[in-house]
């Protein structure tokens, strides 16, 4: 396992791709990638994307996934039926 803290996505980037990290997530950036498609692009982890995007001052747009979900559990949310999703929103009445 690779150190954390050493500098090997900048290394790899600069080999594989010739420019480095911050050039590339900037153009990246441009292209309006997400940080998953990034991830997948890079073959690094989405963490590791988000941690040099942080330290390069690169915002990459969020990932859809997360807002497909959300879109997806509302309804569930939302319904009067008590479910796994809406149960700890409801109030509790004694009879």
């Amino acid at each position: 396992m690779a150190n954390q803290y050493a500098d090997s996505f900048v290394v790899r980037v600069k080999e594989r791709f010739g420019k480095t990290a911050g050039e590339l997530l900037a153009e990246l950036s441009i292209k309006k990638m997400s940080y998953n498609e990034a991830a997948k692009y890079l073959g690094y982890k989405v963490t590791t994307i988000r941690k040099y995007c942080h330290r390069y001052n690169v915002v990459l747009n969020p990932s859809v996934d997360r807002i497909e979900v959300e879109a997806a559990l509302c309804p569930m949310f939302y319904s009067k039926e008590i479910n796994k999703f809406n149960i700890l929103s409801r109030k509790w009445r004694h009879k």
